[in-house]
């Protein structure tokens, strides 16, 4: 059979059950799958050093070398116990993947920044500024890579990583540029910057000088691991970049990037991110990838490229498995050949009686992912992480004024907004900082057609879904599906009335205080003082778009109740809830948020003068 692909890596950033990633490893195999990646590990809660300031909740859920295996000068920040489990898991996934016949992958966020202490004591290995500075209270920096002590850590932890994986270590994937992660002079969020001593080193050369460092330890022993870097734009030119790379070395081409070829992995991230839902699958996105790839000629490439955003923990995923192994075995570029494909995987799965449903709802379900990014204004696919999560409109109450709410009131999410600026804890929803989302009647007006569209495919694929799962039983997979995707519709919902109460509660003000100016100066008589005609209507609108989302909150809760809870990515313990993970009392907040939004709903009356306020 003629090899398609030379290099097929899933990532599996918390799969922490042992048992479900040997299941995992071995269906990933069978179809295929070259690699999967290994070194993912917890959560490293212990970095937040102040919770007012929330962008090291990037950081914290992406793996680090030197987070694996700290060097002295930071052995008192990461926490012994916190490496020990990281060697530990990663040792018993590499001995699956030995097991299972794959190669392993590392996929790492480097060179990560230091706590400040650290340079304090040592200001001559401070490297550069790697933060964001609108969604960050304190400045991170990076170690600098030039400094030959820096490169001695990253050629010791690799070499320790190599020995600790049993040899099967073959593939490091670095994404710089990001979550606190970045290398000197190369395109970061505060702009070019490090040290003056490094700045007229060529960056091939520096990038390259890493690699060489990175692997020679490795080397010495016979191992021909392959290192790919990129996600940050370190040249203008990848060509260039890789001249100056060791021929085990690569670039990495993270998501949008969008490049493929001869020493470049191309790395993919799905259109529309469902995270925090579970157990939808998109198979025809996939095949699209496949596809597309295999066309283009492109022999190396990295699925599902960031955990922050997609939490994936693989549940659903054997349509996605399934549909790699089917088009490894024949390839497909028509549209026609595409949907054969799906309709196999599906009938294989799911029994040929439901074939032809399952298939109409993964359709709707790509098809609606492609209308939602549509009507995503901003966050590149990322809608429900960045709004409903890291903004919490899924918990948080819509109230006409919501500076007013006690402090007990926002106790339950306030602190997990994801905003930085103290000018940015405004009441606007869609304040995402640093941009806003969607302005004025025109913006809200396009935004509802698309997202419309968008949603009613979600619809038809629970149609779909649910007629299938009625054949298969209350117990089988598909009723599962149809569970995830309710789950999905109630927060679809949620992000179309928190987009319409902001934009038309900020109307609404607008007009009640025209209003109030208008009656102030011709109409004495306080009995006389009420709104006019087109407040009223808007008031009721807003009205009706409370209840829905008090409904529709209700509705959600109720879903969540028993198994239902397993469906979405929720912390498991009560302080481990951040910006970026949903609390594990998410049906209790969620009943909160209602009686506080019945408890303040009045206020649109006193707004436009229909009571006086309290």
């Amino acid at each position: 059979m003629k090899k398609i692909f030379n290099t097929i890596v899933l990532r599996n950033p918390f799969v922490e059950d042992m048992k479900k990633f040997r299941e995992f490893a071995n269906r990933s195999a069978d179809a295929g799958v070259t690699h999967l990646t290994f070194t993912e590990i917890e959560r490293s809660y212990w970095e937040i050093d102040d919770p007012a300031d929330p962008y090291l909740n990037w950081s914290i859920v992406h793996t680090s070398m030197l987070k694996i295996f700290p060097p002295e000068i930071l052995k008192d920040w990461v926490p012994t116990e916190y490496a020990k489990r990281a060697r530990e898991m990663i040792s018993e996934r590499a001995s699956i993947l030995k097991e299972a016949g794959l190669k392993g992958a590392s996929f790492l966020y480097d060179p990560m920044y230091w706590p400040e202490e650290v340079f304090q004591r040592r200001p001559d290995l401070r490297g550069p500024r790697t933060d964001m500075p609108e969604r960050c209270i304190h400045p991170r920096y990076s170690p600098c890579i030039d400094h030959p002590e820096v490169l001695s850590f990253y050629r010791d932890s690799f070499r320790s990583l190599y020995d600790l994986s049993g040899k099967i270590l073959d593939l490091i994937i670095i994404r710089s540029g990001d979550s606190g992660a970045g290398v000197c002079w190369s395109d970061l969020y505060n702009g070019a910057n490090g040290p003056e001593k490094c700045r007229n080193i060529r960056m091939q050369d520096r990038i390259g000088r890493f690699m060489r460092e990175s692997l020679s330890d490795i080397q010495k022993v016979g191992g021909e691991t392959r290192i790919f870097i990129g996600g940050g734009k370190f040249l203008d030119s990848v060509a260039e970049l890789i001249s100056g790379m060791p021929e085990a070395g690569g670039f990495y081409s993270h998501a949008r990037t969008g490049k493929g070829g001869e020493r470049i992995l191309s790395g993919f991230h799905s259109n529309f991110s469902l995270y925090p839902v579970k157990g939808i699958p998109n198979p025809l996105e996939t095949l699209d990838r496949l596809s597309s790839c295999h066309e283009l000629g492109w022999k190396d490439i990295v699925f599902f490229t960031c955990p922050a955003l997609y939490g994936n923990d693989w549940d659903g995923d054997l349509p996605v498995i399934n549909t790699i192994s089917s088009f490894l075995r024949r390839p497909v570029t028509s549209r026609s050949e595409k949907i054969a494909l799906l309709r196999k995987v599906a009938g294989d799965i799911h029994g040929s009686e439901n074939a032809d449903d399952v298939l109409d709802a993964w359709l709707n379900i790509s098809e609606g992912a492609d209308f939602m990014k549509a009507a995503d204004i901003g966050t590149g696919g990322f809608f429900i992480f960045l709004t409903s999560l890291a903004q919490r409109w899924l918990t948080r109450p819509l109230v006409a004024f919501p500076e007013n709410l006690s402090e007990d009131e926002r106790s339950y999410y306030k602190p997990y907004l994801f905003q930085a600026n103290p000018a940015h804890e405004s009441p606007d929803l869609l304040d995402l900082e640093p941009a806003r989302i969607i302005e004025g009647a025109g913006g809200l007006q396009l935004f509802n057609q698309v997202f419309d569209a968008g949603f009613s495919k979600y619809n038809s694929a629970l149609a779909k879904l649910r007629r299938a799962s009625v054949r298969s039983g209350a117990d089988s997979e598909l009723a599962k599906q149809v569970h995830a995707i309710q789950i999905l519709i109630c927060i679809l919902r949620n992000i179309k009335n928190c987009v319409n109460f902001q934009i038309k509660i900020e109307r609404l003000k607008n007009i009640a205080s025209m209003e109030k100016e208008y009656c102030s100066k011709f109409i004495q008589h306080k009995a006389m003082r009420r709104a006019m005609i087109e407040s009223r209507w808007e008031r009721v609108e807003i009205n009706r778009l409370l209840r829905a989302e008090i409904d529709n909150s209700l509705e959600l809760a109720g879903l969540l109740e028993g198994r239902g809870i397993e469906l979405i990515e929720t912390a498991s313990l009560s302080n481990q809830q951040t910006a970026f993970l949903l609390g594990v009392n998410l049906a209790e907040d969620l009943h909160k948020k209602t009686k506080i939004m019945m408890n303040h709903i009045a206020e649109i009356d006193q707004l436009i003068g229909f009571m006086e306020s309290r």
